[in-house]
Order: C-alpha cells, then structure tokens, then sequence
C-alpha cells in the first residue's frame, strides 16, 4: 500500500496540475473529463487528485525554509487553508519547532497551528471616552429612568 501511495503521489506531484490546467487529458489521453482520467489512470477520485495537487503546491512553498518537507498528503491538507506561501512557510517552521528534536510531524500537529493561524484575533477592548460626554449622557438618562419609575 505505501508502495501505491508513493507511485499516486508523484504521479500527483509531477502532472496532475499540468495535465488539468492544459486539458491534456483531453487532447492526449482522451478523456472527457479530468474526473475520468483520474479514475482510469490513477485509480482515484477526483477530489483526491486535487488534494495531491495541492499538497505538491505546499510542499513547493515550504521546502525553501527548512530540510525537511511534508511527507504526505495529510499533513498538507490543513496547510491549504493558508492564502499566501508566506503563511504557509511560517506555518511550517512552526510546526517544525513544536515536533522537537525527533521531527515527529503528525496531521494532527499540522492542523493545530494552522488553527493558530487562522483563529480570529480577539475582539478590541473599547476606548474609555475622551471627554466625559458620554458620561453625562448615562447620568442623564439615570436620572430620566428614575423619574419615569416614579410617575408609574
């Protein structure tokens, strides 16, 4: 099986972008979709062919900024959900540093500081009013609150 992995993955790696942006599998290997191509020649969903073509575009931003790369397709899924190659190679680097000295990099791993990356930043806390208007406006309506409560 990691045999028929490694064969799919370079196979990915080196001409499924290719063969789906020119259309070739059209005007060489005449198929009608690419959906087709990859089921006859990779044994594979389409979907899935995708996933190898993505995972080859990060391993392509990421493999300037350390030794070691991604070594399947689960460990690159979660790094597609970062827009710039940028974001990518800090993601990286990151995980690199949390998987220590052994280089354990796992998807999991992988996936929890793309979460890092990606988490919302907190909301702002608001700034106190620079002049005491607003103040005012609360001590107003305190007093307008109690008047109203009275005539009740």
């Amino acid at each position: 099986m990691k045999r028929s992995w490694r064969r799919r993955w370079q196979a990915a790696k080196l001409r499924s972008s290719e063969i789906r942006d020119t259309k070739s599998y059209k005007l060489v290997a005449g198929y009608d979709t690419f959906e087709a191509f990859c089921r006859s020649e990779w044994d594979m969903k389409r979907r899935n062919a995708y996933y190898y073509i993505d995972a080859a575009q990060v391993i392509e931003n990421v493999q300037h900024v350390a030794q070691i790369k991604p070594d399947n397709v689960r460990q690159t899924i979660p790094m597609q959900k970062l827009k710039t190659p940028e974001e990518q190679q800090k993601a990286w680097t990151r995980v690199l540093e949390l998987a220590g000295p052994d280089q354990k990099v796992t998807a999991k791993l992988v996936k929890s500081v793309v979460d890092e990356f990606t988490a919302p930043e907190p909301p702002k806390e608001p700034e106190p009013p620079k002049d005491m208007t607003g103040l005012n406006n609360v001590k107003n309506f305190a007093q307008l609150c109690r008047k109203t409560e009275g005539t009740r």
